[in-house]
């Protein structure tokens, strides 16, 4: 059963994407409590947009 990487809650295989995901950059679980995001911008065919990553704290103050 995997573990929040901030602050060490177990979390259940069958709620991932309910509550809790795992770090963009870093691939670490990290529950909904925890989560940061970061927006990037992107530019592509149809024009610039803003897409919004989860990551943990340990990668938001990397980034």
């Amino acid at each position: 059963m995997p573990k929040c990487s901030c602050c060490g809650r177990e979390l259940k295989e069958k709620d991932k994407e309910k509550t809790w995901r795992e770090c963009r950059y870093c691939g670490l679980p990290v529950c909904f409590n925890c989560t940061h995001y970061l927006g990037t911008t992107v530019r592509d065919l149809f024009g610039d947009h803003i897409e919004v990553v989860c990551v943990c704290g340990t990668c938001k103050l990397r980034k």
